[in-house]
């Protein structure tokens, strides 16, 4: 009896470490599930840049000033726009995709979900004519995966995710600094929303990139997919 129950011990340990194993490599240094579809990105390659990118829709009161401030450094960073407020901000958008920042959609309603090639097509469709370029990028967000990730292959677009949300709509300065700092991961894509409190602490957090080495760019340029 003594030695089947060391078998049955042995057996389960190696159940155990199975289990942790296939754990360990289904999840990304973030904690979180990877994209599994090959259209679909959620982190770049590089070990020296980090992706900046800005979902613009309804809140973007400091959407001006966060421009100012990236462009007088020498910054480029993808704004993820929906298209209600491309149709709504064609001046703004203009200016956007007019100092080399990357323009991706977000389709023309960010809350749609289900069926969706048309808003995509729609989409692309107001953002190319605005800025004479089209968007090689389509946000995910919240949606279902599976389902968007066919949608972007029939509208020829990849899908992107984010490897880290700073949740710039909650919270203070400090606080997104805080989340910032605790995310400090190579080849990461990082998702913003323009509001007043970002633009508070964006100077601080791309300091924080600085003093890592990690150069702030597009989601393309760390995805090496080029936009257009």
């Amino acid at each position: 009896m003594n030695q089947i129950h060391k078998l049955r011990y042995a057996s389960v340990n190696i159940i155990i470490v199975a289990l942790i194993v296939t754990l360990y490599f289904a999840l990304n240094s973030e904690g979180t599930l990877p994209a599994m579809n090959t259209n679909i990105i959620y982190m770049g390659e590089s070990d020296k840049k980090i992706a900046f990118q800005c979902t613009v829709s309804y809140n973007a009161a400091a959407l001006s000033n966060i421009l100012d401030l990236v462009n007088a450094r020498g910054i480029k960073m993808t704004f993820i726009v929906s298209g209600e407020w491309a149709v709504d901000n064609k001046d703004m958008l203009n200016k956007i995709a007019s100092d080399g920042h990357e323009i991706a959609t977000m389709g023309m309603r960010y809350y749609l979900d289900g069926p969706i090639e048309d808003d995509i097509r729609d989409s692309i469709s107001i953002i190319e004519n605005i800025t004479g370029k089209r968007p090689a990028f389509y946000f995910i967000g919240e949606k279902n995966v599976a389902n968007t990730a066919s949608a972007c292959e029939k509208e020829r677009i990849w899908g992107i995710l984010c490897t880290v949300d700073l949740l710039s709509s909650r919270g203070g300065k400090y606080e997104i600094i805080a989340r910032a700092k605790r995310r400090l991961v190579p080849g990461s894509i990082i998702s913003v929303s323009p509001t007043a409190h970002l633009f508070d602490a964006l100077p601080d957090i791309l300091d924080l990139y600085a003093n890592a080495g990690l150069s702030v760019v597009p989601t393309g340029e760390v995805a090496n997919i080029s936009n257009g």
